[in-house]
């Protein structure tokens, strides 16, 4: 855009709303990160299982209990993020704006099921 117009010349509350959309960026990039991570794992799974299958014993991979709770980190320190703007949104509404409302139980629901899959897999999964 060249109409001779500076960064400076954007209202604050502008300007706060693209440093929202910036990090709503990033931590969408995170959770895309963590998905290809996981089926990085899926890769090994599948090879060690047919490892197994071939030696005639279990034969898993250290690593890819490290590979699953970073992932899983990944996705909950994203969740989180999206949580805070919820509710800052329902917040700023009062209330008042059943949408806002919603938005923000489906991002606490889906926080809490983040937290949920981590602490299974620390307690059923823990690295051999």
């Amino acid at each position: 855009m060249n109409d001779n117009r500076q960064i400076a010349d954007i209202p604050e509350s502008i300007v706060q709303q693209i440093k929202i959309l910036e990090k709503s960026k990033f931590y969408t990039w995170i959770i895309v990160i963590s998905v290809l991570i996981s089926i990085q794992n899926i890769d090994i799974q599948k090879r060690d299982l047919i490892n197994s299958a071939l030696c005639g014993k279990e034969c898993a991979s250290p690593e890819l209990f490290t590979r699953k709770i970073g992932a899983n980190i990944m996705v909950l320190a994203a969740l989180f993020f999206f949580y805070c703007i919820t509710s800052e949104g329902a917040k700023a509404a009062g209330g008042k704006n059943c949408s806002a409302n919603l938005n923000q139980a489906a991002s606490g629901l889906t926080l809490m099921a983040g937290l949920i899959r981590l602490t299974d897999l620390m307690k059923n999964q823990s690295p051999q």
